[in-house]
């Protein structure tokens, strides 16, 4: 795609003037003047000082009219951020409730867990740039892990909000609930952009994996400790594209970026229920599902050329991932023959955050 778009505009300037494409044979984002039919092009020799870019002097017998980065020497870069995400709140979801009363009056619920806190996690990439105008980019993002606890106590009165709890020892009319719940992302992708005239556009292939785990531990003074357990996990597959703005103004350029992409998640959720201080085994199953699934991320990153092979870099983005399936959502307190044999893989999940550090080039 990108040599035709050289031939088409290399042709349509060749048609009106064959001296101008000999002096105007790529244009940087922004473009600038053409130079007069009777320029000339020379050649300044390769310079390692200045990064690997070979120049052209477009010269009308009179001066120099204009400089412009032509054909640099491919080369490779390396980028290493810090990146703090933080997620969206929890869905409120009931978990336990006072059975004291007989009403089933509600004590706890999912709502109570926070993750919205900032967590530090790494971005690491490593491009190589083919042209003026195109690269292809290897890039990983994660080992973020959100943890939130809640607690509530009672006076032998607190059980499941379900059916399930009338089958349990543990789990009904217990004196204490310890709720933990965890959360890890990680994200991979393979790309190729293209930037000209301040345009930038992007193909490539993405994974994103997310996992959670909810864990309901029950303690009834009269019979034991019990746990509950509830582990969901996402492998995201597929394609996504992108178009983006670029612009420099001089050392330091800006760069704004989305993307979207349809994927494939291969999605598990496995529901684990043991009884009487952990010594019998009530419930081990698992279920599964394949869907389509959507990302959409947009992000805002700057750049600070410092030498020709070193910059700063400095960003922020938001994602938005829909078709996942979450451990709150999966929670199955039923006796029915089905119970915690249906996944539910429908949750959407909004991540969000900035990003430091530093790029080399060679």
């Amino acid at each position: 795609m990108r040599r035709l778009a050289y031939a088409f505009l290399i042709g349509a300037l060749a048609s009106a003037s064959p001296a101008v494409v000999a002096a105007q044979e790529y244009a940087p984002p922004g473009g600038y003047a053409p130079a007069p039919a009777t320029a000339v092009s020379e050649e300044i020799p390769f310079d390692s000082a200045e990064g690997g870019w070979t120049d052209s002097v477009v010269n009308d017998g009179g001066g120099t009219a204009g400089i412009c980065s032509l054909n640099p020497t491919p080369y490779w870069y390396a980028t290493a951020n810090a990146l703090w995400l933080s997620r969206e709140r929890v869905k409120d979801n009931l978990i336990v409730v006072d059975d004291g009363n007989g009403l089933g009056t509600p004590v706890l619920s999912t709502g109570a867990f926070d993750l919205s806190n900032y967590e530090l996690g790494a971005e690491f990439s490593i491009g190589y740039q083919l042209d003026p105008v195109a690269a292809v980019e290897l890039s990983y993002f994660g080992l973020q892990e959100w943890n939130s606890s809640a607690s509530a106590t009672g006076n032998n009165s607190l059980s499941l909000p379900g059916l399930l709890s009338l089958q349990l020892a543990d789990f009904a009319f217990a004196d204490s609930v310890l709720a933990d719940y965890n959360s890890k992302f990680h994200n991979a992708e393979a790309n190729y952009k293209q930037t000209m005239y301040g345009l930038t556009f992007l193909g490539g292939f993405r994974y994103v994996n997310v996992g959670e785990e909810l864990n309901l531990q029950f303690t009834d003074l009269d019979s034991g400790t019990s746990d509950l357990n509830i582990h969901a996990l996402n492998n995201l597959y597929g394609g996504q594209v992108g178009v983006g703005w670029h612009e420099d103004w001089g050392p330091v350029s800006f760069d704004l970026l989305g993307k979207v992409g349809i994927f494939g998640n291969q999605a598990t959720v496995r529901q684990n229920v043991r009884d009487l201080n952990n010594t019998v085994q009530v419930r081990d199953l698992k279920a599964a599902s394949n869907r389509s699934a959507f990302l959409g991320e947009v992000g805002l990153n700057t750049t600070w050329q410092v030498s020709s092979w070193f910059l700063i870099r400095g960003g922020y983005r938001v994602m938005w991932l829909d078709g996942i399936a979450m451990a709150p959502a999966n929670m199955d307190f039923s006796d029915g023959p089905d119970a915690g044999t249906e996944i539910l893989d429908r949750s959407s999940l909004i991540l969000h955050g900035a990003h430091v550090g530093a790029e080399m080039r060679w």
